[in-house]
């Protein structure tokens, strides 16, 4: 009654010579029989399967059947199962349960070794699956490419596209879920937070203590956006981030700078480790301890953990593929990817064309928040503020309204924020201020957090900017951020 089938790589040879798709029935008998004999062991298995990444289609049925019961508050056992599938017709007329036959449900108790093992085997069911939805996938990649290809650029997009589908509908752990689930999980987070030297950080350092405290760091799901009018900063607040994920927590950074070329990235990250004004660089002229301050920094720089993609006007299919070309490098290095930053939004290409600018920019955006679900890593973007809207009020505080041709950015993004530095517009609206900085003058900045999905809208905390080295300052203790709202 117990049949074996193949379990090796892409197709298996069958005993008549036919292929066959990679398959194990013996691992879905044992799954299966699992489930039969033990509750807990339906919970485990429900983690890691569905119905679908059963080969056999009678094994699809008797998953069903048993979820069936399950969510009724039903016992599952041989009587409960025969029942179940004695309700459901087969595709030739008859009852499932007369299409499998009561010899069969009894024989997966018999195979079924011990239900402690239920994970193994689902994992095992688990990885056929996703072998079978491989081959599929190539074989339609292949006949894309066999046919009249008008776009090469297309076909590929479509391919790895098609492709990314199956890994990550498999990598991570989404899908739907009791709260009964979801609270373990929660309760487990809160319980690792508190155990760890950070407290209440849940996610990765931001590089400000202050926003940490707020919102407890970037979360492995974020899609984050820094928005500000030009020339006000953005990209000096996303450095900040990504010095800090690189070179303080050890993690990898990608990084698409659109707008500046990486040898200008490397400057201005220099001037910020260093200590030392990237004007001069280009000068030349810097005393000894300046030199000995630019040495120290290209210590600290010397990394392979910040990855610089200047390449302009990129899809978001482009992003992710480099992302994940990245992410698995660092993995084959013992590495781990902790953050992405987009600067900028505007300066992303959709993957069609749009009449609209608004409807080009909200695809981009909600693929950018995709990608941060999928791959569970926060990812930046920065995006401007429309200048118009700015100058018709006097208080210059951006509001979420304000980011340019903003579609659905404010409605995909977990977390908005917003430096707001002061002096930067009073400096833009009264000339005589421009050049009368000293060397030690630095900015007020008010970091506003215009949108977080855990409610903490509507406050800031305060920091300082100095612009000449793109550095910020804390001026208070993680413990005490001292937010306030606005």
């Amino acid at each position: 009654m117990v049949e074996k089938s193949g379990g090796g790589r892409g197709y298996t040879k069958s005993a008549q010579g036919a292929y066959v798709p990679p398959n194990n029935i013996e691992a879905e008998q044992s799954t299966l029989g699992s489930m039969l004999i033990e509750k807990r062991a339906i919970i485990k298995a429900c983690k890691i399967v569905g119905p679908g990444d059963f080969y056999r289609e009678t094994h699809q049925w008797i998953f069903d059947a048993i979820l069936s019961l399950v969510g009724r508050g039903f016992p599952v056992d041989l009587v409960t199962i025969q029942e179940e599938l004695k309700n459901v017709a087969a595709p030739d007329g008859r009852s499932r349960f007369d299409a499998i036959g009561v010899m069969y449900l009894t024989a997966l108790f018999e195979v079924t070794p011990s239900a402690a093992n239920v994970e193994h085997y689902a994992r095992i069911v688990q990885g056929k699956s996703i072998l079978r939805q491989l081959v599929a996938m190539s074989l339609e990649v292949i006949g894309m490419a066999r046919g009249e290809v008008e776009d090469v650029g297309e076909v590929v997009r479509q391919a790895h596209d098609a492709i990314l589908s199956v890994r990550m509908g498999r990598v991570d752990d989404r899908g739907p879920k009791t709260m009964r689930v979801i609270v373990e999980q929660v309760y487990a987070e809160i319980e690792a937070a508190g155990e760890s030297d950070a407290g209440f950080l849940t996610g990765l350092e931001t590089g400000w203590p202050e926003l940490d405290a707020l919102v407890g760091g970037y979360q492995p799901d974020d899609y984050g956006i820094i928005c500000g009018d030009r020339g006000s900063g953005k990209s000096w607040t996303a450095q900040w981030s990504i010095l800090h994920c690189a070179l303080k927590v050890k993690k990898g950074v990608y990084h698409v700078s659109q707008e500046m070329r990486n040898v200008r990235v490397g400057r201005r990250a220099l001037a910020t480790a260093s200590g030392v004004p990237s004007q001069r660089f280009r000068t030349g002229r810097l005393s000894q301890d300046h030199w000995d301050n630019v040495n120290a920094g290209v210590g600290q720089l010397y990394t392979d953990l910040w990855m610089v993609d200047d390449r302009p006007s990129l899809k978001p299919s482009e992003i992710l593929q480099g992302v994940i070309d990245y992410k698995r490098w660092l993995e084959d290095q013992g590495e781990q990817l902790g953050l992405i930053v987009v600067d900028y939004l505007q300066l992303c290409k959709a993957e069609r064309d749009y009449r609209e600018k608004r409807d080009a920019i909200s695809s981009i955006s909600g693929a950018l928040r995709e990608m941060a679900a999928d791959l569970l890593v926060p990812t930046l973007a920065l995006s401007q503020l429309t200048r118009s809207a700015l100058r018709n009020r006097s208080n210059k505080r951006p509001i979420p309204s304000d980011l340019a041709e903003s579609g659905d950015i404010e409605s995909d993004a977990s977390l908005i924020l917003a430096p707001f530095r002061p002096a930067f517009y009073e400096r833009h609206e009264n000339p005589d201020l421009v050049g009368t900085r000293g060397d030690n003058d630095v900015d007020d900045v008010e970091m506003l957090i215009l949108k977080s999905r855990d409610g903490d809208q509507g406050i800031y905390f305060r920091t300082k900017f100095d612009p000449r080295i793109g550095r910020y300052e804390s001026v208070q203790s993680a413990d005490d951020p001292g937010s306030t709202a606005f």
